[in-house]
């Protein structure tokens, strides 16, 4: 009986030690984990505020905290194709930072098919982005149901179609 009650003192004792140990090991410092700010101002909030400065498409939204600063970096393709980063303060609702990143951001290649299909009715059976005369293009290559290629391109900005290559009457 004493054996048994020493081997359930000493496994609770492991299991105490154990427990104590990976709670210690998840928090070094011993202090309690920081909370998240609670902003004052929503999401929604934030980004009616960046696309009323800076108009286009919300690609990107996050809740940030830097120096006791809570603040929504808010990245918008704006109508010329660029990357805006747009910081708006989580609490006033104000803009603390405007910037363009420098990246040009292009439509996806599911839209220049859908353009490219739109415009002639064929199906798409290659893409390529593709840079011409310093300026960003999909190219696609079409066949129709009779086997007919034609090349189009698009503009990767826009969207929109190009002049189409001329017809390639062979069957490659």
């Amino acid at each position: 009986m004493t054996k048994r009650i020493l081997v359930c003192v000493c496994l609770t004792l492991s299991a105490v030690t154990l427990n104590v140990g990976l709670g210690m090991s998840a928090n070094q410092s011993g202090e309690m984990p920081a909370k998240v700010p609670v902003p004052k101002i929503t999401m929604q909030e934030a980004l009616k505020t960046a696309t009323d400065i800076v108009p286009g498409r919300v690609v990107e939204a996050e809740l940030e905290d830097e120096d006791d600063i809570s603040f929504y970096e808010i990245e918008i393709i704006s109508s010329d194709g660029m990357v805006v980063e747009v910081q708006v303060d989580a609490n006033s609702g104000q803009i603390i930072k405007q910037a363009r990143e420098g990246e040009v951001a292009y439509i996806t290649v599911e839209e220049a098919i859908k353009s490219a299909e739109e415009f002639l009715r064929w199906h798409a059976v290659e893409v390529e982005l593709e840079e011409e005369d310093g300026k960003a293009v999909y190219e696609i290559e079409m066949v129709n149901n009779l086997g007919d290629k034609q090349e189009l391109e698009i503009d990767a900005l826009s969207g929109k179609v190009l002049e189409p290559e001329p017809k390639k009457s062979e069957k490659d």
